[in-house]
């Protein structure tokens, strides 16, 4: 339990922080380190809310960077094409997190051309 609610911190601070990133800095490789490191465990978690934060954070994640919005346009894709209803939230995110990525970044190639 204890390890859960770090885990809940971690991804907390790591979404504030991405939220105040509003340039595109694609030189700035800790902050993409910090959060990879952070994020990419609790995307597998079992813990649906620290699951709903990573994803909120992957979708943060990728408005700095049209590489890594390119990367996760996969996993956009799956969550957007899973019907089930347990996940609904996942859904809004990645639906949120997809359409973001392509206002800011446009079709970037193949995979994010296949979103919609």
């Amino acid at each position: 339990m204890k390890e859960k609610f770090c885990v809940k911190r971690a991804l907390i601070l790591c979404r504030s922080l991405l939220k105040q990133c509003r340039q595109k800095d694609e030189n700035d490789q800790n902050l993409i380190h910090i959060c990879e490191t952070v994020i990419g465990p609790a995307l597998n978690s079992a813990d649906i809310e620290n699951t709903g934060l990573a994803l909120e954070c992957v979708g943060l994640l990728t408005l700095l960077n049209k590489n890594i919005f390119s990367n996760y346009a996969e996993i956009f894709k799956a969550i957007l094409q899973n019907t089930d209803p347990v996940n609904r939230r996942d859904r809004i995110i990645a639906l949120k997190s997809a359409i973001d990525g392509l206002i800011v970044h446009g079709l970037v190639d193949e995979k994010t051309s296949e979103l919609f």
